[in-house]
């Protein structure tokens, strides 16, 4: 794991969140 670019990886793993966040948000509104 890249632990010398801490900064890197968070911003990193913002990102991914933010996606599950989006892919989330699709499966509850076509739900809805």
């Amino acid at each position: 794991l890249a632990t010398h670019k801490p900064e890197l990886l968070a911003d990193n793993v913002t990102k991914e969140l933010e996606e599950i966040v989006k892919k989330a948000q699709r499966n509850l509104t076509s739900s809805a």
